[in-house]
């Protein structure tokens, strides 16, 4: 991870356990900078900050809401995804249209799991329906059980132990319930062929642009998405890419 990595981070995420901003200090073992929480150094995992509709995707509503106030906020949560249509409407990793077919199949697991598809709890990648982030802390926020995900680069031990190789993008996560680390992890990479890789069907197209836009975020994504799998199973067999 570069210094300008590092302050990327520092500026987009905040501290998983106390929700403080982020700062770069000095790390003896290194010698360089290293990320911590801006409240207490101790605290060594961070996220993404979740903006308020993102939350009620994900099962969390403002204190002392009703159970009929968390459908009344799902339901508009759920129609402004509609209208942005985002709702179910391309591949992920393509970005392109997806069929009529595969969206019925696509609604058919989420309801088997009880999930929304309108929240975005499902998704089309790589041409087949997939739970999403969102939709993981959803189950889990419905079985109430507290999950929480921190995300953060390999140091350069680990991507020496996992193999990856320069130019790749690797992140890690680590899932907590009830403030517990489970010891529970997920990997998430990018490679450098990955962002440059043309489409089969459209030589003239990237095979998937969301990714080489923003490979760190993605393999941030992928890790996140890896270690929930593990942290929150929803009782059925689910499919899954190495690297997704």
């Amino acid at each position: 991870m570069t210094y300008e990595g590092q302050k990327q981070i520092v500026r987009t995420h905040i501290c998983l356990d106390c929700g403080s901003g982020l700062v770069l200090v000095h790390d003896p073992a290194t010698g360089g900078p290293t990320i911590r929480c801006g409240q207490d150094k101790s605290h060594l995992e961070y996220r993404l900050p979740q903006g308020p509709e993102e939350k009620i995707r994900r099962g969390e509503y403002p204190q002392g809401a009703t159970e009929r106030d968390k459908q009344a906020l799902e339901a508009a949560v759920g129609r402004n995804l509609v209208q942005e249509d985002l709702y179910l409407s391309k591949d992920l990793e393509s970005g392109e249209a997806v069929l009529a077919s595969l969206r019925v199949l696509a609604l058919a697991l989420a309801d088997k799991v009880g999930l929304h598809a309108d929240l975005g709890h499902i998704c089309i990648y790589r041409g087949k329906p997939r739970i999403t982030i969102d939709g993981y802390y959803y189950h889990a926020a419905r079985q109430h059980v507290p999950v929480r995900v921190g995300t953060r680069p390999l140091t350069l031990l680990e991507r020496q132990d996992y193999q990856i190789e320069e130019g790749n993008h690797a992140w890690i996560a680590r899932g907590f319930i009830r403030g517990e680390d489970q010891q529970i992890t997920g990997l998430g990479i990018v490679t450098a062929a990955e962002i440059t890789e043309r489409s089969r069907k459209h030589p003239d197209q990237l095979r998937s642009p969301v990714v080489a836009k923003n490979p760190q975020r993605m393999a941030e994504k992928r890790a996140e998405w890896q270690c929930l799998r593990k942290l929150v199973p929803l009782g059925i067999e689910e499919e899954s890419d190495a690297d997704s």
